[in-house]
């Protein structure tokens, strides 16, 4: 996730952070590609460091990216001096980045109390390594096998066969690749990307969803958001190596792009990607809202609309935490600007003390909205929100 608070909203609701993240990367190493190792001066390394420090702050890929980018520098380039110098700015980009990362999450911690969640990571890590294997090899069958194959392919039960002859089929044209002399240097770059930051996301999420929720290693190869930025360089390598083993024969090359393009197109076509709209979750948000409004809308003019709370599947989280946003009143927060409505204030009885006290400790809106249960010397709760609608019909 970002390392920030004041991050966290664009990266939940700009379709993940990892595309951000992923564009600063391409920005930042495409700086770097293409170019002669004597025209790489201070100001390209600024540039590729700033990129690089910007998509960190939108999610985690662009760390892993940064630290093998002295790995990539010396793969990329054939050994002179100006590379031994390359290698140099990009070790300081490197630590730079890494500097920065840390720094961040310390203010995050210290200024914003966000939960040290990257420090859990590592202990979770810690405790077995099996986890974390077996996260990296279902990430890396199904990045491969459905870049390979596109539509045709989806990550379900019993396709992991399928995933795996893809696999070695990509590991076997790889070799060929590797084997050409001269070998395309950014092929090698470009894989090794890959490889850092799937090993980076197995790291992180293998052991907490694997090895602590019960999670199959196939549903982490199954998240799309995970494969962002590793995707994008593996289909940059996968164009190298083509080209680099078709070279003797051009239009043998226009041919396989062609016809690949024609094989994925033709799969998109047949079988869609589905996208996920999340409508059970919209359809919760929508039905919620329209109660509160009915149930405030019951409340008399001038008087306190007292609306027990409750929590709401699919709301998400506190920024940089797993604590659940406190349903209704949460959603009520997020979707109407003032605490009070057409002359009626608004007030969410929570019956649960922890819930209270976590979200009351803080001056905001939030505090201003929960009101303990009757229990603790709060006003009464009134009957449950569900039934505002009929009560409005009978009314």
């Amino acid at each position: 996730m970002g390392n920030l608070p004041a991050s966290e909203s664009l990266t939940w609701y700009s379709a993940f952070g990892g595309v951000a993240s992923t564009t600063c990367v391409l920005l930042a190493l495409g700086r770097v590609a293409g170019r002669r190792v004597e025209t790489l001066g201070r100001r390209v390394w600024l540039v590729v460091f700033a990129w690089l420090v910007l998509g960190d702050l939108f999610f985690g890929t662009a760390l892993p990216v940064a630290l093998v980018l002295p790995a990539v520098v010396a793969i990329a380039f054939p050994a002179t001096p100006q590379r031994r110098a390359a290698v140099r700015a990009a070790l300081a980009v490197a630590g730079g980045v890494a500097l920065v990362h840390l720094g961040l999450q310390w203010v995050a911690t210290t200024a914003f109390a966000a939960a040290a969640v990257q420090g859990a990571e590592l202990r979770w890590l810690l405790h077995g390594l099996e986890p974390a294997a077996r996260s990296f090899a279902a990430l890396l069958r199904s990045g491969v096998t459905s870049l390979l194959l596109g539509a045709w392919w989806s990550p379900v039960p019993g396709s992991a066969a399928t995933a795996w002859i893809a696999l070695g089929v990509a590991a076997a044209g790889s070799l060929a690749v590797l084997g050409l002399a001269p070998a395309p240097r950014w092929f090698a770059a470009c894989v090794l990307v890959a490889l850092a930051v799937y090993a980076a996301v197995a790291a992180s999420r293998g052991p907490l969803l694997v090895g602590l929720l019960g999670q199959e290693p196939a549903e982490i190869g199954a998240t799309l958001r995970y494969h962002y930025a590793s995707q994008a360089f593996l289909a940059v390598a996968a164009c190298i190596g083509l080209t680099a083993l078709l070279a003797r024969s051009p239009g043998t090359q226009a041919v396989v792009a062609c016809g690949v393009a024609a094989v994925l197109l033709a799969g998109t076509v047949r079988r869609p990607v589905p996208l996920e709209l999340h409508e059970l979750t919209r359809r919760r948000v929508t039905e919620a809202l329209t109660a509160l409004r009915v149930r405030i809308a019951l409340t008399p003019p001038g008087q306190t609309a007292s609306i027990g709370n409750r929590q709401l599947p699919g709301l998400g989280w506190m920024p940089n935490t797993t604590a659940p946003l406190p349903g209704l009143a949460a959603l009520f927060v997020i979707a109407f600007p003032s605490d009070a409505i057409d002359g009626r204030r608004v007030r969410f009885v929570e019956h649960d003390l922890p819930t209270y006290w976590t979200f009351t400790a803080r001056p905001g809106r939030l505090a201003d909205v929960l009101a303990p249960d009757e229990l603790f010397g709060g006003p009464p709760a009134v009957s449950p929100l569900d039934t505002a609608a009929s009560r409005l019909q009978q009314h």
